[in-house]
């Protein structure tokens, strides 16, 4: 039950430019930001109970910086503030992934660990380098969230922030899941040392 509700917590969330399109044309923007509140707190609580401490530490910067995001929406009512989260998501996530390639190992080794803890030692630069192009991805994908938030209507904001951005990441997630399976390869062929 606590992992459907997980997944209906995150649609929800995913679907937050669309909730923000809407919202502003009934409600006062303060309202759009304590729902998103509610749905971040609860998304975290329920976190908390499907997964164990260890897997739910990482995702608290982002977590906490949205709680405080939406308390700022509440205080002051502005429209902008809703329309920068993808922003801030965006540089949450660069800061994340651009402390691991100073404080190894990098966030892509971490979550590479997760599925195969007995990670060959030559993926170790392949998993910094896709690090790397992570961090690429979030300033060009934050730059475009900042540019739609702060100069473009509400429609262009939308369809860039719930539609694009979305589309340009699975992309990238394509592309590199491609390669990795090129990668693998390679190293299996690689003699035992």
């Amino acid at each position: 039950m606590n992992s459907i509700l997980l997944v209906i917590l995150s649609g929800l969330l995913l679907g937050y430019p669309l909730f923000v399109f809407f919202g502003l044309q009934y409600f006062e923007v303060r309202y759009i930001g304590m729902a998103t509140l509610a749905l971040v707190v609860l998304r975290l609580l329920v976190f908390r109970k499907v997964l164990s401490w260890s897997r739910v530490k990482p995702l608290l910067p982002l977590a906490l910086s949205s709680i405080v995001l939406c308390i700022f929406i509440v205080i002051f009512n502005a429209p902008l503030l809703v329309k920068l989260n993808p922003v801030l998501i965006s540089l949450v996530m660069l800061v994340t992934f651009g402390l691991s390639l100073l404080r190894p190992p990098s966030m892509v080794e971490r979550f590479a660990r997760l599925s195969d803890s007995d990670l060959p030692d030559q993926a170790i630069p392949y998993t910094r380098n896709v690090t790397m192009v992570w961090c690429i991805v979030f300033v060009v994908n934050g730059s475009i969230a900042a540019y739609t938030a702060l100069f473009s209507s509400i429609e262009v904001w939308t369809l860039y922030n719930g539609l694009i951005s979305y589309l340009l990441m699975g992309l990238v997630f394509l592309v590199e899941y491609l390669v990795r399976i090129k990668k693998q390869r390679s190293f299996e062929k690689l003699p035992n040392e």
